[in-house]
């Protein structure tokens, strides 16, 4: 069996991106952003201030809601309050884009592999 041996600039790129993969790259969190109920897909996405910490999802019906929010504020009574609603579902996530459906989560993970898998090309 052949051995196959990388050189320190190899294992050094493909530690990065797995690392960079893993744990992201330390910015703010981004949160998929319609701000108004809505039946549409919301695709419009942006960074969140710094004092949002979590990415919000109000369902009404069929309608639906993409926000940033302070996690702190992730409660039925100030979402309700803030957005004048009384008959909703609401869910408050703290991962990269994850006020969406599981879509996202898939494409990211698909993305990083091959990703993964071109610098494993290159380096070799």
């Amino acid at each position: 069996m052949a051995r196959v041996q990388m050189s320190g600039v190899g294992v050094l790129l493909v530690v990065s991106a797995v690392l960079l993969g893993l744990f992201g790259s330390g910015y703010a969190l981004k949160c998929f952003n319609c701000g108004t109920l809505s039946d549409k897909v919301c695709i419009a996405n942006i960074t969140c201030p710094t004092t949002d910490d979590a990415c919000l999802l109000v369902k009404s019906g069929t309608s639906r809601l993409t926000s940033c929010i302070p996690y702190n504020s992730c409660n039925s009574e100030l979402i309700a309050k803030k957005y004048s609603l009384s008959n909703f579902s609401f869910n408050c996530c703290q991962k990269e884009l994850c006020n969406s459906g599981g879509m996202t989560v898939v494409n990211k993970a698909i993305f990083s592999l091959v990703t993964m898998l071109a610098l494993v090309w290159i380096c070799f």
